[in-house]
């Protein structure tokens, strides 16, 4: 069951020197844009959260779906504008690994919130959420998701891996134009020592784009690594025979690979790709995806845009501490 699967994935799944849950699914936030109100208005797709501020400064209030009515820029609801807060913050304290962490420094144990990184991202989230959808989630059968993006209503939004995978059953409106890129970045980022915000050079940031200029811009990405809660750990005080038999339960059902496959690609989990045969771009893989109802165009800029994050070297991991409750 643990064959296979991408090394932070297996990392999550131990705890000093032993393997303490079972992997049960792959999650990464992204950041997901209308490819055909981009290219209608000839938009560069950002990279930066700057950058899509300024697109939603522009765009908000037109009308997208052709129904008449102004509609938002930006699919976010705003009982979830702490993990906007932390999608901000991130790229900006943490960019030498996750070692480094995002929100402790781990010399010190101090929070990293006293700062102009902090500052930054509550402006920047206070601006971006005015240009953001306030309706509450909608409800599958399973999972919340951004109904108003999946019915043409935004020109972005920023969610996990079922954002897609709900998209055969909701996001007729939007089917094949579903641009899927890793998450957005920062172009400054947090020196430790003078505690002052930097502009990312090639030195700081490993990531970059080409400008048509010839030079090139440099930005930190920080994506969220497997967000939420997708391990199932056992109780230790839990009766022996309980534990024994889940144990076997579990085996038994990722010794299935029919199985574990049917509940990665189906449309009707949440479940997303844990391990790089997932997200290959081959012909068996992507036939797997089509028997799903899955647009082949949005499962290839998906796969991409996964494969990226799960590659990344600077992943930003949930805490690991105790009491942790108190942060959120």
């Amino acid at each position: 069951m643990y064959t296979g699967l991408f090394p932070f994935i297996f990392e999550s799944l131990c705890y000093n020197g032993s393997i303490v849950g079972f992997p049960l699914a792959g999650q990464t936030e992204l950041f997901y844009y209308r490819l055909d109100l981009f290219e209608k208005y000839n938009l560069t797709v950002p990279v930066t959260w700057e950058d899509a501020l300024e697109i939603a400064q522009r765009f908000n209030g037109t009308d997208f779906d052709g129904d008449g009515e102004p509609d938002y820029a930006h699919c976010y609801p705003l009982e979830m504008s702490g993990d906007l807060l932390v999608s901000m913050l991130a790229p900006q304290t943490q960019y030498q690994g996750p070692q480094q962490g995002f929100l402790f420094d781990p010399d010190t144990m101090e929070p990293l919130v006293n700062n102009p990184a902090m500052k930054k991202a509550l402006k920047l989230t206070s601006e971006m959420t005015s240009y953001s959808n306030d309706r509450p989630f909608s409800l599958s059968s399973l999972t919340p998701y951004h109904s108003r993006f999946h019915d043409g209503k935004c020109l972005f939004a920023s969610h996990f891996a079922h954002h897609f995978k709900l998209s055969p059953i909701y996001g007729q409106a939007v089917l094949g134009n579903i641009g899927i890129t890793p998450p957005l970045g920062m172009e400054h980022v947090l020196d430790r020592q003078t505690m002052e915000l930097i502009r990312c050079d090639a030195k700081r940031c490993s990531d970059s784009m080409q400008l048509p200029s010839g030079k090139s811009r440099h930005y930190n990405l920080a994506p969220e690594g497997w967000g939420r809660s997708h391990t199932i750990s056992l109780n230790p005080y839990m009766k022996t025979e309980y534990r024994f038999f889940f144990n076997d339960m579990m085996r038994t059902i990722y010794a299935n690979s029919g199985f574990r496959s049917q509940v990665t690609y189906s449309n009707m989990t949440y479940v997303g790709p844990m391990r790089p045969a997932e997200v290959e771009i081959t012909e068996e893989n992507l036939n797997l995806w089509d028997s799903h109802g899955f647009n082949r165009n949005d499962t290839i800029r998906f796969l991409m845009a996964t494969d990226q994050v799960f590659k990344s070297t600077n992943l930003h991991l949930q805490l690991r501490i105790h009491d942790l409750d108190k942060y959120r």
